[in-house]
């Protein structure tokens, strides 16, 4: 079954999240973030998410925003202490992360503080973006990530929004396979990353 993520959904989606990706810069930052991180989906007029359930478990989950930089901005104002305190712990476990909060240092100080990063450090932000979406390995071929995908397009359609945009990693040919196969298109690329889109409708 498929259902609007609410905030009760919050830390079975991050248990979720950090089984998919369990050497993400997020999931580093521990189970609290990930868990602040998607019950935000739920509170910002920005945000929007799904869950499949199974017999009453989340088996997957998509999340966008409708507004990048309305909703990291909110997210990280109302939990600045709590990131930050994170990103220090995990920095100390791992040095090596600091190339990642390097790469976001820009992003995160124009999201809070409204200040211009560098070209080379901005994101692309401008309109709805699917962030994050993850099926447990054991539910996986059945058609949910389609499931969740056109939940989140159909409810964007509705708002009004008639592109959704997203970046997968290029070394992560899984996904790409699944983007390819369900029409989405590239928009650019990086060095390491592709950009794509779809209509909503």
């Amino acid at each position: 079954m498929i259902e609007a993520l609410a905030a009760a959904h919050a830390r079975a989606v991050a248990a979720l999240h950090a089984e998919a990706f369990p050497e993400s810069f997020l999931t580093r930052l521990g189970p609290r973030v990930l868990a602040r991180f998607y019950a935000e989906f739920a509170a910002s007029e920005a945000g929007l998410g799904y869950v499949a359930t199974e017999d009453g478990r989340i088996v997957g989950f998509v999340v966008a925003t409708r507004s990048p930089a309305s909703f990291f901005g909110g997210f990280y104002r109302r939990n600045l202490l709590l990131v930050a305190g994170a990103v220090t712990r995990a920095l100390a476990r791992d040095p090596r992360l600091r190339r990642h909060a390097r790469s976001r240092a820009g992003h995160l100080r124009y999201l809070v503080g409204g200040r211009p990063p560098a070209p080379a450090a901005a994101p692309p932000v401008a309109g709805a973006r699917l962030l994050s979406i993850a099926v447990a390995p054991a539910a996986r071929g059945r058609g949910i990530a389609d499931a969740l995908v056109d939940a989140c397009r159909a409810r964007l359609a509705a708002d009004g929004v008639g592109d959704l945009g997203l970046s997968v990693l290029k070394a992560n040919a899984a996904a790409r396979r699944f983007y390819a196969r369900t029409g989405w298109s590239v928009e650019r690329e990086t060095e390491d990353a592709l950009y794509l889109h779809r209509p909503t409708g």
